[in-house]
């Protein structure tokens, strides 16, 4: 390409006497060639090679492809459709269980009040009394058909021997009245568990359905950055051709005029131009790995965030106390008050038992 332009050149320059001896006659001529004659004020004639006028170099700054964008949109489509904060359908019954198990009465036994042992004492005194009047019956019936103290006082053993008989019956309903008490907290510890395990069972299924939308955003995140990485690789490719290109027309025009620049000052203002666009191209690099870095980092904190409230949203007051324990263990103090910090915000804790559990759990407890 330089040999044909130089080519044009000379022939160009070949014809300049023909210009000043003939004119303008000759501009058909020059025109094959791409050079036109150009007169000064002074009236002299030269020649002004047209495709040569050159500015500085220009390129259009670097925008997204149709496919970037729609990768784009697909992200922030994506992030839309995180699962909804996680509702326990068990909670309510869950607590009322717990509350009745934490708030349940010592077993204690009251022999007056039990209906049971209310129809052993009635039955217990029914035979007490007819065994009574039989043995004062058999005592009279001994002294000749009349009563005396020692018929009386033989009735009176033959009753107490009777309800003698309803003591006995006493350990038994103790015994009774304490199985009961005993299946009632099973019943209750049963219910609590049987709960528990739907709840497990439900929250798994959100987590599930949580990690699929993570793992999805994940994958989408991926396919924008490599969209636009290999976007962006094909825009610098085009620009460093084009910029090749310019030097190159802009070198070949240096030696078309090079009898008109002083062949230092050109070249010190062609590697200053040069060195401009190599910075202008840094910089222009380093905001675009900059603002990727950003993004990227902004994409996963905000996956991260969104993740570790979900998890404080399902945690009660003991799972809390338990992280923070373990945030302690590891000293991992900027863990501890972004959790703590969560917390509030889910409105696990308030403010202020929030900063109970920093000083208490924290770096200066």
């Amino acid at each position: 390409m330089k040999n044909t332009l130089m080519k044009k050149i000379k022939d160009a320059f070949a014809l300049k006497a023909q210009i000043t001896e003939t004119g303008s006659g000759a501009s058909d001529t020059l025109k094959d060639t791409g050079w036109m004659p150009k007169e000064d004020a002074e009236g002299d004639v030269d020649l002004h090679y047209g495709d040569f006028q050159f500015s500085d170099f220009a390129y259009d700054p670097y925008e997204e492809s149709e496919e970037v964008r729609a990768a784009r949109e697909a992200l922030t489509a994506g992030l839309g459709k995180r699962p909804e904060s996680y509702t326990s359908p068990y909670l309510t019954e869950l607590s009322s269980v717990m509350d009745r198990i934490l708030n349940r009465e010592e077993f204690t036994y009251d022999v007056n009040a039990d209906a049971l042992y209310q129809q052993y004492k009635d039955h217990y005194t029914t035979l007490g009394k007819t065994a009574m009047r039989d043995a004062m019956g058999e005592a009279a019936a001994m002294n000749g058909g009349y009563g005396s103290t020692w018929a009386q006082s033989v009735g009176t053993q033959a009753y107490q021997g009777a309800l003698s008989e309803l003591g006995n019956v006493i350990p038994a309903l103790y015994e009774m009245a304490y199985g009961r008490y005993r299946d009632e907290g099973d019943a209750l510890y049963e219910a609590y568990a049987m709960l528990s395990d739907r709840e497990a069972a439900s929250y798994g299924q959100y987590r599930d359905a949580l990690d699929d939308w993570q793992k999805e955003t994940e994958t989408l995140l991926s396919r924008y950055q490599e969209e636009k990485s290999e976007d962006y690789g094909r825009y610098a490719d085009g620009r460093d051709a084009a910029y090749e290109r310019y030097a190159d027309e802009k070198g070949f025009a240096y030696d078309a005029h090079r009898n008109e620049i002083e062949d230092a000052q050109w070249q010190k203002e062609f590697e200053e131009e040069k060195r401009r666009y190599e910075e202008e191209r840094r910089m222009e690099e380093m905001r675009y790995e900059d603002e990727k870095k950003q993004q990227d980092e902004e994409y996963r904190e905000k996956i991260r965030l969104e993740l570790l409230a979900e998890r404080v949203e399902g945690l009660s007051p003991s799972a809390i106390l338990n992280e923070l324990k373990e945030y302690r263990t590891q000293q991992n103090w900027e863990g501890m008050d972004e959790f703590l910090e969560l917390c509030v915000a889910c409105e696990k804790l308030d403010r202020t038992q929030a900063e109970k559990y920093r000083r208490r759990y924290g770096k200066e407890s």
